[in-house]
C-alpha cells in the first residue's frame, strides 16, 4: 500500500518542482538557459535513477502540460488590466510582457535541447500570429529566434511547413494595412534577417537578458494611444524605432 502512495508524492513533487521552473524562468530571463540545463540534467537523473516507474517520461509529459498551462495563461493580459490607469497600467504591462517574453523563450529553449516534442512548434507559433498583439507578435519573434538555428533546415521533417510560416510572416512584414505597428515589424523583420543569413550571430550573447524598460512602455503606450495624431510626433517616432532596428532588442 506504501508503494502506490510514495509514488504519487513523487509525481505530486515533480510537478511542483517544474511549476517553479517555468515560475522562475517568466522573470529571470537571464537564467532561462540555466533553468534549461536543469530540465535536462533532471530528465537525465530520472532515467538513471527512477524514483517511480517511468519517471523520466512522467517529467516530460508534466513539463508539456505545463507548458500548456503557461502558454494559455500568457496568451491574453491578465483580467482587469483594462480597469488600470496611468502607471498602474504600465506596471501591469510590464510584469505581463516579462512573464509571457520569459516563458515562451523557456519553451523555445526546452524544445531545442528535445526536452519537448517539436510537434508543439506550429501549435504555439499559430496561436501567436493569430491573436496578433503588440504582445504576442513580439513573443511569436522571440519564438522564432530561439528554435530557427535548430529546426530551419531541410533535414527535419516539417521544414516545408515551417518556410510557409516564415512566408507568412514576411507577408505581415510587408503589408502596410494590417494595423501591425512599425516596431513589432521591425523584430519580426530582425528574424527574417537572422534567417536570411542562416541564422548567424544569433548567439546567446546578442539576446535580452531582461523586459523593456518602464520608459520605453511608456513611450510605446503614448504612441499607440495617439497613432495619427501630429506629424511631428510621427517623425521623433519614426527615428526611435530606427534607432530600436539597429540596437537589436536594446
Amino acid at each position: 500500500c506504501a508503494l502506490p502512495i510514495f509514488g504519487m508524492c513523487a509525481e505530486n513533487h515533480i510537478v511542483v518542482l517544474t511549476k517553479q521552473l517555468f515560475a522562475k524562468s517568466t522573470t529571470q530571463h537571464h537564467f532561462i538557459e540555466m533553468y534549461t540545463d536543469l530540465c535536462v540534467r533532471l530528465h537525465q537523473h530520472f532515467e538513471e535513477n527512477p524514483i517511480i516507474e517511468d519517471a523520466s517520461k512522467i517529467f516530460k509529459k508534466v513539463l508539456l502540460n505545463q507548458c500548456q498551462e503557461s502558454f494559455e495563461e500568457y496568451l491574453r493580459p491578465p483580467p482587469g488590466f483594462e480597469e488600470l490607469q496611468g502607471e498602474e497600467k504600465y506596471e501591469a504591462l510590464v510584469k505581463f510582457k516579462t512573464s509571457m517574453l520569459g516563458n515562451i523563450k523557456f519553451v523555445g529553449n526546452l524544445l531545442v535541447q528535445k526536452m519537448l516534442s517539436s510537434k508543439i512548434i506550429f501549435q504555439c507559433a499559430e496561436q501567436l500570429l493569430e491573436h496578433k498583439t503588440d504582445e504576442t507578435l513580439e513573443s511569436l519573434s522571440v519564438f522564432l529566434t530561439a528554435i530557427g538555428p535548430l529546426f530551419d533546415n531541410r533535414q527535419w521533417p516539417r521544414y516545408d511547413a515551417l518556410c510557409g510560416f516564415f512566408d507568412r510572416v514576411r507577408a505581415m512584414v510587408k503589408d502596410k494595412n494590417n494595423g501591425v505597428t512599425q516596431r513589432i515589424k521591425c523584430f519580426l523583420k530582425d528574424v527574417l534577417d537572422a534567417r536570411a543569413a542562416n541564422w548567424h550571430g544569433r548567439s546567446k550573447k546578442n539576446e535580452p537578458e531582461g523586459p523593456m524598460k518602464m520608459s520605453e512602455v511608456a513611450r510605446q503606450a503614448r504612441r499607440d494611444d495617439h497613432a495619427g495624431g501630429q506629424a511631428s510626433f510621427k517623425r521623433s517616432e519614426e527615428r526611435r524605432v530606427g534607432k530600436e532596428c539597429r540596437s537589436r532588442w536594446s
